[in-house]
């Protein structure tokens, strides 16, 4: 079963480039065989239906085929635009935290100079921050958290989690625990455009967002970006795997 909804993924997803093989195949059998076609499109009884099925089936394959590349393009594009976005914010967060350790470690070095130049001792050296900790990893998951957009007014705080693996998963599911009510969830696996078997939902108290699909597979390099919508500002707790939903 898993293999079939694999494949039938597969397909789904290259859909367009699928349909520009067909026809590309189909305009070179047309070619070399003209007499042949001839031959059918004279025939009583399959030329009427030669002269009005081959047309509709051209038309119906360049309308799904058409419309499977621009929903594939305008997925692609989002993801792009939304990392491209977290990306900007994280960059522009991290320099600003940078910039404030070493403005606090200058001061207190100044500081320290001033002081053994009133007293004559020399102070000690000015104790060093740790560094920050890499993201909590959960059971082979690995997540970040970001404050990006919300394009609703009424849950103003957009929250953002990327949650990445060391392993393949399939079918996939997880459940985000956050510490308020979330209002809206989504979310997407980037560089796919086709996805079966979703399903999601909130838990009880809507403290938590919960997500499944049987397809595509969830890699190391394609890692669940998924968008939170709140009335407050909310952090996530928690992500863990679970069961399939349906």
């Amino acid at each position: 079963m898993s293999i079939a909804r694999n494949v039938v993924g597969w397909i789904f997803e290259h859909w367009a480039d699928i349909v520009t093989w067909i026809l590309m195949l189909g305009a070179f059998i047309l070619a070399i065989i003209p007499s042949t076609i001839a031959d059918i499109e004279k025939h009583p009884r399959w030329g009427k239906l030669w002269k009005v099925g081959l047309p509709l089936f051209i038309v119906v394959l360049g309308i799904t085929g058409s419309w499977q590349g621009i929903r594939s393009n305008d997925a692609l594009k989002e993801q792009a635009r939304q990392a491209y976005s977290v990306s900007l914010i994280s960059a522009t967060k991290d320099d600003i935290k940078s910039l404030t350790d070493h403005l606090d470690q200058g001061f207190e070095n100044v500081i320290a100079a001033i002081n053994a130049l009133k007293t004559g001792k020399t102070s000690p050296p000015p104790i060093k921050k740790p560094p920050q900790l890499p993201p909590p990893i959960v059971e082979h998951i690995r997540y970040t958290e970001s404050r990006i957009a919300s394009n609703d007014p009424n849950a103003p705080y957009g929250l953002q989690a990327i949650i990445q693996t060391d392993t393949a998963i399939q079918p996939v599911g997880f459940k985000i625990s956050c510490d308020g009510e979330i209002a809206e969830g989504d979310f997407f696996v980037v560089g796919q455009s086709a996805m079966m078997g979703v399903a999601k939902g909130f838990s009880q108290d809507k403290k938590s967002f919960l997500f499944s699909f049987q397809y595509p597979q969830v890699k190391p390099e394609t890692p669940v970006v998924v968008k939170l919508q709140a009335r407050t500002d909310i952090r996530v707790t928690k992500i863990e795997q679970i069961p399939p939903l349906f």
